[in-house]
């Protein structure tokens, strides 16, 4: 389950990337509005300026994360679970055999 959990962080990491915008693409557009003003200058007419269009990720890519998410919390609260367990089973096996009787007899 460590396993498990450790690749799935790392995919949780790679697809978490796509729900912020691109950073190199708002780069491009800053670039090509500094571009139009300058061209803007020249003229002595200012161009039109554009509104930078809000980023919003894909709803597939929403789902995708949500699964990755969901898929890591899984896999950590099963391998807490198991190790609860493993604790109580050991606990058991400790106990001396009378008690263990004693007990068995109390609880059925």
């Amino acid at each position: 389950m460590g396993l498990f959990s450790a690749v799935v962080a790392v995919f949780i990491v790679e697809s978490y990337k796509k729900l912020s915008p691109d950073s190199g693409d708002r780069m491009t557009a800053l670039l090509e509005q500094i571009s139009q003003q300058l061209a803007g200058f020249q003229n002595t007419t200012f161009p039109p300026s554009q509104n930078s269009t809000s980023f919003s990720p894909s709803h597939t890519i929403i789902c995708v994360n949500v699964l990755w998410f969901l898929s890591l919390i899984t896999s950590i609260v099963s391998a807490f679970y198991v190790m609860l367990v493993q604790q109580w089973v050991h606990w058991h096996q400790e106990k001396p055999p009378t008690l263990a009787r004693a007990n068995a007899r109390i609880t059925h």
